[in-house]
C-alpha cells in the first residue's frame, strides 16, 4: 500500500509540473503575435496544419493540429495487408463522411485485399476506395501482427492499397522513441530526443507536398515508429516530461520550427545540412562542425572496411537512379569533394564509355546501401574489379543531434536543453500547446 501511495504521489507531481510547464510554455511562446510554427523560409498565417483563435486574453495564439498521418508499410501501394480490430469499430467513406458499416465486435485476423472500386475487409466488401476505420477503443488496430494506437486510413491505389495511421503527435512519439534509442540510454537523451523527434514530425507535417495524404513514413526514411510495441515506461516517461515541447530558430523576428536531422553517431563531428541535402533551407542551427568528443563509445564509431564489385556498385546505383544506366558499367569510383569533417559530399562515378556523373555522397552512400556504408565518412581503395570502403567513422548522415554523444552528454550531467543547444546551436525551445 505504501508503495502505491509513493506512485500515486509521484504521478500526481509529474502532473502539476506538466501543467505549470505547459502554462510558463504558452506565455513565452504566444507573447507574440508573429510567433507561429511555420517552416523557415515560408511563414504564412494559413499554414497547412495552423488554425489561429482568439484566447480571453485577447493575444494571438496558435492552436496546432496534433493529428499525424504516418504512412505503413512504406510510402508504395501493397498488394494486400493482415489487419485485426480489437474493438468494435465503425467503417467510413474517408472521403464523404458516409458511414459504410459499424461493426459491433472486434473482427479477427483479416485480409485487406483491394477490390474494383471497393476496398475488401476479409468477406466484406466496402464499396469504397478510401476508407477511415475508427476503433471504439484507442490501441485496437493490429496491422500484420504490429499494434497501433489512433484511427486507419485504407486507399486503393493502382491494384494496391496503402494504409496511414492517424494518431495524436504524443502517441506517436511514444512509439518512436525505442524504434530510434536503445532503452538504456540516459533519460536526458530519452528527453532530448523526444523533443527533436516532435519538432521532426511537426515540420515535417507542416511541409508536406500539397496533394500527399500522409506526413512522414514509418521507417528510417523518416523516423522509425513501431507502435504500441515501443511504449515502455522510459519512452513514455521522456515523452510526457517534455509534452509539447519543440526546437524552434528566429528568423526575421518570428520562432520557427525546422527539420531537426539525428542520426545515431556523427563520428567526431556534425555535418553541414546544406552537405547532406543541398536543397534543403539553410538553417543556421544546422549549420554543422559541432565538435563531438562523446560519442567515441558508440559501435559504429568506427567500422571495418566494405569491399564491393564494381559491378554490383552499378546494379545498385542504377536500381536507385535508373536514368544513370547511360554509364554502362561503372569503372572508377573516387571522391571529388570532401567535408571539413572528413566525409565524402560528393562522389564521381566513371562509366565505361566514359560518362561522367557527380552525385551527392549521401545519395551514393544510400545507393549501395544504409547499413552497408554506415556513414559518408570513408575513404575509396581501388582494387580493379572491386572497391574498398575503408577508414569509416559514425553511423548515419550526422546532421544535428548525435544519439551516442547525447547519451554521454547526459551521462556526464548535461539536461536534455543543454544536449539540444549543444548540437542545434541558437535553438530555442518552447512549449508548442
Amino acid at each position: 500500500m505504501r508503495a502505491r501511495r509513493v506512485r500515486r504521489a509521484r504521478t500526481a507531481a509529474r502532473r502539476f509540473h506538466r501543467r505549470h510547464r505547459r502554462l510558463v510554455g504558452h506565455a513565452l511562446l504566444f507573447s507574440l503575435a508573429s510567433v507561429t510554427l511555420a517552416f523557415v523560409g515560408c511563414l504564412t498565417r494559413d499554414q497547412p496544419g495552423i488554425r489561429q483563435s482568439t484566447p480571453e486574453n485577447s493575444s494571438t495564439k496558435s492552436t496546432v493540429d496534433r493529428t499525424i498521418r504516418v504512412r505503413l508499410m512504406g510510402a508504395q501501394a501493397v498488394p494486400a495487408f493482415n489487419l485485426e480490430i480489437a474493438s468494435p469499430c465503425r467503417v467510413r467513406d474517408a472521403s464523404t463522411g458516409k458511414q459504410l458499416l459499424s461493426l459491433t465486435k472486434p473482427m479477427a485476423a483479416s485480409r485487406v485485399a483491394p477490390a474494383r472500386h471497393a476496398v475488401m475487409l476479409g468477406s466484406t466488401k466496402c464499396d469504397s476506395d478510401d476508407l477511415l476505420i475508427e476503433p471504439s477503443r484507442d490501441a485496437s488496430l493490429v496491422i500484420d501482427g504490429k499494434t497501433y494506437r489512433g484511427s486507419l486510413r485504407i486507399r486503393r491505389s493502382g491494384d494496391g492499397l496503402t494504409a496511414t495511421n492517424l494518431i495524436d503527435v504524443e502517441d506517436y512519439l511514444r512509439g518512436v522513441l525505442r524504434g530510434e534509442l536503445p532503452a538504456h540510454f540516459h533519460p536526458q537523451a530519452q528527453r532530448a530526443l523526444a523533443v527533436a523527434a516532435r519538432t521532426y514530425v511537426l515540420y515535417e507535417k507542416l511541409t508536406a507536398p500539397v496533394g500527399r495524404d500522409y506526413d512522414v513514413l514509418a521507417d528510417e526514411r523518416s523516423q522509425m515508429y513501431i507502435g504500441v510495441k515501443g511504449e515502455d515506461a522510459t519512452a513514455v516517461g521522456a515523452v510526457d516530461d517534455t509534452v509539447g515541447e519543440v526546437c524552434l530558430v528566429r528568423d526575421h523576428g518570428s520562432e520557427k520550427v525546422f527539420s531537426t536531422y539525428y542520426s545515431s553517431s556523427c563520428g567526431g563531428m556534425t555535418q553541414p545540412v546544406l552537405e547532406f541535402r543541398p536543397g534543403d533551407p539553410d538553417v543556421p542551427t544546422l549549420a554543422g562542425n559541432v565538435v563531438c568528443n562523446d560519442c567515441y563509445l558508440a559501435p559504429s564509431f568506427q567500422w571495418n572496411p566494405v569491399r564491393m564489385s564494381k559491378a554490383e556498385i552499378t546494379r545498385r546505383v542504377v536500381a536507385r537512379y535508373p536514368r544513370l544506366s547511360r554509364l554502362g558499367q561503372i569503372t572508377q569510383i573516387s571522391v571529388e569533394e570532401r567535408s571539413k569533417s572528413g566525409r565524402a559530399t560528393k562522389i564521381k562515378l566513371v562509366g565505361s564509355g566514359g560518362t561522367v556523373e557527380i552525385l551527392v555522397g549521401e545519395d551514393f552512400r544510400l545507393c549501395v546501401g544504409g547499413h552497408t556504408l554506415k556513414s559518408t565518412r570513408f575513404k575509396i581503395v581501388d582494387e580493379g574489379a572491386r572497391v574498398r570502403f575503408v577508414d569509416g567513422r559514425g553511423f548515419g548522415h550526422g546532421v544535428g543531434l548525435c544519439q551516442y554523444g547525447a547519451d554521454r552528454q547526459a551521462k556526464l550531467g548535461r539536461s536534455y536543453r543543454q544536449i539540444l543547444e549543444y548540437y542545434y546551436p541558437g535553438v530555442i525551445i518552447r512549449s508548442a500547446y
